[in-house]
């Protein structure tokens, strides 16, 4: 999205942006200083003032938010409790307006000294302006946080903030569950997803794709040496040259038969009947011609498996996507955790494109790139 405009701020700031747009503007003011600076300027000075006369009478507590006058003016005179010192220090680093306010009393403090005029009352509400102003913008974007947290680490996902604070707890959207917040807390802290070791699929994924060897002319394409997670994969193999038909038969870990499929004259096959969830299964295609037969793969080459999905990783991956706002960092873990591991490098390449200042998305691919090539 582009910068807003000034008639797109002036509407959003009087709550008639229609609501898709509205979402689009939430979520570019939260990333663009610029348009943050500019919505802050150009808030009329009456509106301040109804702010902080609501302020006032209670119904925002500014306390919430940045340092109160009285901490501040503490502050100024060197009446600050020193258990306290750090606590102010630390947020002054933080909050640009709270560190404008100390220096206009500063400064006040320090024409006092020279005039010895008694501060004007209107002086105390003048210096709320400001902070009114920011109270409201911070409203406006963090609507379901009574404060406004300082995090060591933080993503966007959708309009929806994903973070750690400085004490390193984890701070997620509403609709994400306190275990899977927990979970996606270990990811941001790591920069890494679980990915379960797969022994009974390495050797076959290994000898079949090896880099080194040139594939047979008929060989399989897929599933071979990797876990999928529809329950009815699609099967695929290379043509076999003067082949008329082709037969997949499916077996399990005893090498039973499971499924075979009707003749067919394409080189795919999704079969009808489900097949079990969990499971490691092998499979082979037959190639028929004109009379003589082939099959891939064949002795001594190693075996085509591959494993469905759990009924408990499937259910928990389906939860995941139907997060509104959603998660992709958290479908990443789900699908990591499966050992899906390039549908979970697909949702991290699309965090990555909503978080374009954040390392964090690149190095999480990196180490999830590392253990799918191990496994």
């Amino acid at each position: 999205m582009q910068h807003l405009t000034l008639e797109q701020l002036a509407k959003y700031r009087e709550g008639r942006l229609p609501g898709g747009l509205l979402l689009d503007a939430d979520d570019h003011i939260a990333r663009c200083e610029q348009c943050r600076g500019l919505l802050l300027e150009s808030a009329s000075a009456s509106a301040q003032l109804a702010a902080v006369s609501q302020a006032l009478q209670g119904t925002v507590d500014l306390s919430a938010f940045h340092l109160s006058y009285q901490e501040l003016q503490d502050h100024v005179e060197g009446k600050t409790p020193q258990a306290k010192v750090e606590q102010i220090e630390a947020h002054l680093r933080e909050c640009e307006s709270c560190r404008l306010e100390l220096q206009d009393l500063r400064e006040f403090a320090a024409s006092l000294k020279v005039t010895r005029m008694p501060s004007p009352k209107r002086n105390r509400y003048l210096l709320l302006l400001p902070i009114a102003a920011a109270i409201l913008m911070a409203v406006a974007l963090m609507p379901s946080h009574p404060k406004a947290p300082v995090f060591a680490i933080s993503l966007h996902e959708g309009n929806a903030v994903l973070a750690l604070d400085t004490a390193g707890q984890p701070v997620c959207p509403a609709n994400i569950q306190p275990a899977d917040c927990q979970t996606l807390a270990s990811v941001l802290r790591d920069r890494k997803l679980m990915v379960p070791a797969q022994e009974e699929l390495r050797s076959s994924r290994a000898a079949l794709l090896s880099a080194g060897d040139a594939p047979a002319a008929f060989h399989v394409v897929g599933p071979v040496g990797k876990v999928v997670l529809s329950d009815r994969p699609e099967f695929n193999w290379q043509a076999s040259p003067g082949a008329k038909s082709y037969r997949v038969e499916i077996f399990d870990v005893n090498y039973d038969p499971v499924l075979t499929s009707p003749e067919l004259t394409a080189t795919s096959w999704r079969p009808e009947k489900a097949l079990e969830r969990g499971k490691v299964y092998a499979w082979q295609v037959t190639a028929t011609g004109k009379g003589d037969s082939a099959t891939a793969p064949k002795p001594p080459d190693p075996e085509a498996r591959f494993e469905i999905v759990s009924p408990r990783d499937a259910e928990a991956i389906e939860a995941a996507r139907k997060l509104n706002p959603p998660s992709h960092l958290l479908l990443a873990a789900k699908l990591a955790a499966a050992g899906l591991c390039q549908e979970a490098q697909a949702e991290l390449a699309i965090l990555a494109s909503a978080n374009p200042a954040s390392p964090l998305p690149a190095q999480i691919r990196e180490d999830l790139d590392k253990r799918c090539t191990v496994n």
